[in-house]
């Protein structure tokens, strides 16, 4: 593989004199306008009418503690948008289980089964049907990458396939090496060189972050949630929880609650929504989708 070296023949004008000017600009909103797809939606219908989605060079982020679900997004935007070219770093989870999911996702088949299916040793031959139903994701697994090691393999994608991917989804932020500092000051290091990482790479960044473990399970997300475990700089932030976790919660309410996810959203650049008043509400299916119960509300009371 050959990479691209910085040399004065591979910059742009712009590159070359370290400052693009307001036509440049306007000719980078020309070809912003003329894409078709311009923002990658997350699939799920409420966020999609409320944030639109990123668009290539912006970072939006999921937001919540550990078992509110995060790593299921990443693989639930694969299978909503199977088209569009995209990788998954997944920096922490097995490619293996990674796959997993987003066959039940893909093909909408209960987790547990595919499970036992593995169990068996009795996969069925649709999961050799994955591979043309998403043609252009990848998984990537591997913990201790740096933002350097993720533009290797961009690289290496549009090599393989003769285009660059569109999207990236991290899982999760906490887990990229690289930042200056230590804990929570490394966090927020790691968070602004991402956010430049994705304006040079030109990829719409899909992040999943911690929040600070001060955060209940069950209590949304604020604005401040991330900042103990590092300060995310980012064009949207989604904070997500499950009420079905609350120990204050007697048995029938938690069995009741226990597969809903609630969102909000708490920063929005891309139109300005917000949550303010009413939250998401989804059921996390047994084929791991997120199922928007109450769409119809969310855009009425947004509309």
């Amino acid at each position: 593989m050959t990479l691209h070296s910085l040399t004065d023949d591979s910059l742009t004008p712009a590159e070359q004199r370290g400052f693009k000017t307001i036509s440049d600009h306007v000719k980078d909103l020309h070809a912003f306008a003329a894409n078709p797809r311009q923002r990658i939606r997350p699939g799920i219908e409420s966020l999609n009418f409320l944030t639109d989605g990123p668009a290539a060079g912006e970072v939006y982020t999921f937001l919540g503690r550990s078992f509110s679900g995060k790593s299921l997004v990443a693989t639930h935007v694969m299978a909503k948008n199977p088209e569009t070219p995209m990788i998954f770093f997944s920096l922490e989870m097995p490619a293996r289980m990674a796959l997993m999911r987003l066959y039940s996702q893909v093909f909408e088949v209960e987790q547990k089964t595919v499970q036992d299916q593995v169990k068996r040793r009795a996969l069925p031959a649709m999961f050799d049907e994955l591979q043309d139903k998403i043609p252009f994701h990848v998984i990537h697994e591997g913990s201790g990458m740096t933002l350097g090691d993720m533009r290797v393999i961009l690289e290496q994608y549009e090599e393989y396939y003769g285009r660059r991917p569109e999207a990236v989804l991290v899982d999760y932020l906490e887990l990229i090496q690289g930042g200056s500092g230590e804990g929570h000051f490394q966090t927020e290091s790691i968070s602004k060189r991402l956010k430049d990482w994705a304006k040079r790479e030109q990829v719409a960044v899909f992040l999943l972050h911690q929040t600070n473990r001060s955060e209940k399970e069950w209590d949304p997300p604020t604005a401040d949630s991330a900042r103990g475990a590092g300060f995310t700089e980012a064009d949207v932030v989604v904070g997500m929880w499950r009420p079905g976790r609350d120990p204050g919660l007697g048995e029938i309410e938690r069995k009741k609650e226990q597969d809903t996810v609630l969102m909000n959203v708490i920063k929005n650049r891309i139109n300005g929504r917000t949550t303010g008043g009413k939250n998401v509400e989804l059921t996390l299916d047994a084929s791991l989708r997120f199922v928007d119960t109450a769409y119809e509300q969310t855009k009425r009371y947004y509309g």
